[in-house]
């Protein structure tokens, strides 16, 4: 999925758009449910900040969403997912747009809107 298609996803499913909270980083948008908490935040962001292990230097879009501990233990270091970048990593973990399958995203988007409390 790309960034677009995931902003659309998102808007179909739960009607809620996304939001630009940091005039500096206009491409960091967030998705907060009815009660203002976020369910899914998505930003570009150098490689070497999401993959800390690797020297590359170019931009990637990453989307944070908040899951199961458990969960995150598990995906957290396979392909296209790593510890969440700038968030808490017990309770969110960051994908690399465009290396999960779409399935995978929509899933993990679900189960982000429906933990949140």
């Amino acid at each position: 999925m790309t960034r677009a298609e995931i902003k659309k996803y998102i808007k179909q499913k739960y009607k809620v758009e996304s939001v630009s909270l940091w005039a500096d980083y206009p491409n960091f948008i967030v998705f907060r449910n009815n009660k203002k908490k976020w369910f899914a935040a998505i930003m570009d962001v150098p490689y070497n900040k999401v993959y800390r292990n690797f020297d590359k230097d170019h931009i990637i879009d990453v989307m944070n969403v908040k899951l199961d501990p458990e969960l995150i233990t598990s995906i957290k270091n396979t392909k296209g997912f790593a510890p969440a970048y700038h968030m808490n990593k017990t309770h969110w973990v960051s994908i690399e747009i465009g290396k999960v399958s779409d399935k995978k995203i929509k899933s993990l988007i679900d189960m982000s809107f429906n933990n949140i409390s």
